[in-house]
């Protein structure tokens, strides 16, 4: 299942380049939010979000007036804090992650319809995978010192080493921004991230237990 769904994000963003007509646009862009994740059976435990961000990239290619393909590659920060009676861990995770979406652009506006920015603002559905390349965790209770995450599906590992999701983007397109000869292109919008796949290793899922992610970031992209 993780091949094939893996395989789709990876389709999504090739579409880019394949099908786009030419119409291809690249962005720099940065992410900033709050991470977190779903736990299952919870019990006493509570899960607690912490800071996330990350660089990366927009690929855009328009295929209608109003319908894009964007994939958006990034190297993103993402973690959670989980905490019961007797620990409080600190998670920390670096992760390559390869969003893909469908955007739908629109106009708020009838007055608008013939300006240069026909269709201004967006919102988009698709999926996402990620491959983590780092990580670590603290136990806050016990002051100890930070240990690095294992990644694999053994029952010695700590956490899975891919994820993946439904991804969902909404925002707003600014085109020719800027002053005198300096014009260029920005994005900017709000991103949810939600994880499909249980992060426990296989070999430790036993009774049922579950950790899927969660990240809700806003974006900032400027053509370059």
């Amino acid at each position: 299942m993780n091949k094939i769904i893996l395989a789709s994000v990876l389709f999504l963003a090739s579409v880019n380049t394949s099908h786009a007509q030419k119409k291809i646009a690249v962005y720099a862009a940065g992410n900033f939010g709050l991470a977190a994740a779903k736990l299952q059976p919870s019990g006493s435990t509570t899960i607690t979000s912490k800071l996330s961000g990350g660089l990366g990239m927009h690929l855009t290619g328009q295929l209608t007036k109003r319908v894009f393909v964007v994939a958006q590659p990034a190297v993103n920060f993402r973690g959670y804090v989980s905490s019961n009676a007797a620990n409080k861990y600190d998670v920390s995770a670096t992760y390559i992650d390869i969003p893909a979406a469908l955007e739908y652009h629109y106009s708020l506006f009838k007055d608008m319809k013939d300006g240069k920015d026909d269709y201004p603002f967006f919102i988009g559905a698709g999926l996402y995978g990620g491959f983590a390349v780092a990580g670590k965790y603290t136990d806050k209770y016990l002051n100890d010192p930070s240990v690095k995450i294992k990644f694999g599906e053994s029952a010695t590992d700590n956490r899975s080493k891919t994820d993946y999701g439904l991804n969902f983007v909404a925002g707003l397109s600014i085109n020719d921004w800027g002053f005198g000869n300096f014009k260029t292109n920005l994005r900017f919008g709000l991103q949810k991230q939600v994880g499909l796949k249980n992060v426990v290793p296989k070999d430790r899922q036993t009774g049922g237990n579950e950790i899927k992610l969660r990240n809700l970031s806003l974006f900032v992209a400027i053509k370059i």
